[in-house]
């Protein structure tokens, strides 16, 4: 467990700095304490240092610790395996500094071991942007579509996280449970998919396969030689909000395309645009004739259908000598071709295969047609609104009362 566990503490460590008035109660939450140091802490890894990010950070704070209570209330931090891995991490911050594996009780890898790339982009627990975790996906997702084209894992993820060792090997019971979990199931080879565990998204590879019992593992263990309170507070909220997640994303049902339909009807003043779009598709023929009859036939279809006639059999000999993109909402200085023909943009070269290009479709001025305009947003939006309710039935349930005179104190 070791390895994972050093990235993870490792990543999180950062200097405490508390005010002077550290032990005074800032907040209760469900009658629970939470005091200036505990919000200090806090705010000096994840805040954005300055005055104004302090007032922003104090909600998510909050937010954060009434999620903290109602786990706690829902007794997730009595399950055993939130209790194994406290156990484990007390234990090995208490083993005193620079102990090697071998000094501090580590009996080596065991069994069926494996030497794993790992990328992990951390998830702040005190986030104040409810869009963070979204934009962190979005990240994930398009580092793992980088490397499914084609490129190098271990470059692709050395490049994006270059200050840490993300190749290392791991045996049962070694590592974090979920990544575990993921790297037992792939083939010597394989690459995950990327996934979420409490504490960000993960990303691995199995480089290698080994029944040796004798594998060295000279990665040394994080050992600090005291119990850090702060730090290991951290890790137990870690733990348990994790298994809030999973319970909310199984209660959570995925939204259904007339629900997103309905939300942007109710919300369409807040996709409306100041610079208009272009809505339609961009397409190359490889004569005058061909054209014609492509236009004819796209007037006479409504836009949602045709993409499914490019792949008709029906219209095979015509779309032989037609190269058409897909029907999509076109920004300004997104494409050349459609800055010439929908934007009055200059002129472009026109290709030697396909010398013929035009564009099909509308100019919307103010605002998109309808939600599938802008689905991607709309989705986002739907979510984060999800969240908050959730939050709302949270605070039903735990009380909060925060001391606006401390926290004064602390902007001073």
């Amino acid at each position: 467990m070791k390895n994972a566990l050093t990235l993870f503490l490792m990543f999180f460590l950062g200097i405490q700095a508390y005010a002077q008035d550290a032990n005074d109660v800032l907040m209760r939450v469900g009658g629970k304490a939470v005091t200036v140091g505990d919000f200090m802490y806090a705010y000096q890894k994840n805040g954005q240092g300055n005055q104004e990010g302090l007032d922003k950070f104090l909600e998510g704070f909050q937010n954060n610790n009434l999620k903290i209570a109602y786990a706690e209330k829902l007794g997730l931090d009595t399950l055993a395996s939130v209790r194994q891995q406290m156990n484990y991490l007390q234990k090995t911050m208490e083993a005193g500094q620079n102990i090697s594996n071998a000094e501090s009780g580590f009996d080596g890898l065991h069994g069926l071991s494996l030497y794993i790339g790992h990328l992990l982009l951390p998830l702040p627990q005190h986030s104040p942007n409810y869009n963070y975790q979204y934009e962190l996906k979005v990240r994930m997702d398009s580092i793992y579509n980088q490397i499914v084209s084609g490129e190098d894992f271990m470059a692709v993820i050395n490049a994006v996280s270059p200050n840490t060792r993300n190749e290392y090997w791991i045996s049962k019971t070694h590592t974090l449970q979920e990544v575990e979990n993921q790297a037992y199931r792939l083939n010597e080879g394989e690459m995950s998919k990327p996934f979420l565990d409490y504490d960000g998204y993960h990303l691995i590879k199995v480089l290698k396969k080994s029944e040796q019992a004798d594998i060295k593992n000279d990665q040394p263990a994080f050992v600090t030689g005291q119990v850090d309170t702060h730090l290991l507070a951290e890790y137990r909220n870690g733990l348990i909000l994790n298994e809030l997640y999973k319970i909310h994303s199984k209660e959570e049902k995925e939204a259904t395309e007339q629900e997103l339909a309905a939300f942007f009807t109710a919300m369409h003043g807040n996709y409306e645009w100041d610079i208009p779009r272009f809505k339609g598709a961009l397409y190359f023929c490889k004569d005058k004739k061909t054209q014609k009859e492509l236009v004819k036939l796209l007037k006479k279809v409504p836009m949602k259908d045709w993409e499914r006639l490019a792949k008709s059999q029906n219209y095979t000999k015509l779309f032989e000598n037609v190269e058409m993109g897909p029907v999509k909402l076109y920004m300004l200085s997104q494409d050349p071709y459609v800055d010439e023909l929908a934007f009055k943009g200059p002129k472009q070269k026109s290709r030697a295969d396909f010398p013929i290009h035009g564009v099909m479709g509308k100019k919307l001025k103010k605002s998109p047609e309808d939600y599938t305009d802008v689905r991607d947003q709309v989705l986002q939006d739907f979510e984060l609104a999800q969240e908050l309710q959730w939050m709302e039935n949270i605070k039903k349930e735990i009380p909060i009362d925060v001391d606006m005179k401390v926290f004064k104190r602390i902007k001073k």
